[in-house]
């Protein structure tokens, strides 16, 4: 071999191997536990509730609020439709819970929880959706254990795409509305990495490099639970998809094909100043009159 060439073998081994150092930092940057947003109680929005306890279908002790539907007792014997509320990665329930009196006024119980490795609830570990939907399912069967038949889903961005993912494994599940979701983990962390830092050519290989890290990291292949694999089998539930035009981690082609692979009845409400999860900011009375409509059409 030339000296050129053995330049060349050298120069790709330090690039593979940079990439490999840099998507295995990149890797543990995501998985580590979540540092929790400022603490918030349904009080703070004159909610009363429950601070509940329950586990996750694979054991692990999660915690969240429970607050009863307006003329429900706590112990009621038949409750009202129930909406589970799925946060976001990288913070905790507290900021969504402001979403919660739109739909305890219309007529709702409310269910919020951290998801694990996130605030109040155990785990050391995040795994962008896979392992959270066994948070959710554990979530949906300690309803179910307080009686409640009818269940719907309201997600955030990670909370979005797990219960596009989880809903078709568990059958309360009726409904799922899902703001900023994604449709493949791949592409979030493509998007992350343009939103972070300079594009460049090798956003997808080190995208790729760290979806194989963090699968290692978590025990887990990680595409296994990306909603666009699961979506076909949500019908007969409805779904609801929103998202801002201006979304820079989830790009819109990524939502029309989900929204596409998914079977009626289906909705999709895309929002053109919005970025990433904007829509309630910048359109608050069409966002509760669009969800809680959507709800009530398709849960009670």
């Amino acid at each position: 071999m030339t000296g050129l060439g053995l330049a060349l073998v050298a120069a790709v081994a330090v690039l593979v191997m940079g990439v490999a150092l840099v998507a295995w930092y990149g890797a543990d940057q995501i998985v580590q536990r979540r540092r929790p947003d400022l603490p918030a109680t349904p009080a703070d929005y004159g909610l009363r509730y429950e601070a509940v306890s329950f586990t996750a279908r694979d054991g692990l002790p999660l915690q969240g609020y429970w607050m009863p539907a307006p003329g429900d007792l706590p112990d009621a014997p038949s409750p009202a439709p129930t909406i589970v509320l799925c946060h976001g990665y990288n913070g905790s329930l507290d900021p969504d819970l402001k979403i919660a009196p739109l739909l305890n006024r219309a007529g709702f119980g409310v269910l919020a929880f951290d998801f694990r490795g996130h605030g109040r609830s155990d785990g050391h570990v995040v795994s962008l959706g896979y392992h959270e939907r066994q948070d959710l399912l554990g979530a949906v069967d300690w309803l179910q254990s307080r009686s409640v038949a009818r269940v719907g889903v309201l997600g955030f961005s990670m909370g979005g795409a797990v219960a596009l993912s989880t809903a078709p494994l568990h059958p309360l599940i009726r409904v799922v509305v899902a703001d900023g979701a994604f449709a493949q983990v791949r592409t979030l962390i493509e998007g992350g990495l343009r939103e972070r830092y300079t594009p460049g050519p090798l956003t997808p290989w080190l995208a790729w490099a760290m979806l194989q890290a963090i699968g290692w990291r978590v025990a887990a292949t990680l595409a296994q639970a990306d909603p666009l694999r699961v979506v076909g089998d949500l019908a007969p539930r409805a779904m609801l998809l929103i998202h801002g035009a201006q979304d820079a981690y989830v790009p819109m082609d990524s939502i029309r094909a989900l929204y596409r692979a998914a079977r009626p009845p289906k909705a999709l409400w895309i929002v053109p100043e919005a970025g990433h999860r904007e829509a309630a900011r910048l359109r608050p009375q069409e966002y509760e009159r669009r969800v809680v409509d959507f709800f009530k059409t398709y849960l009670n």
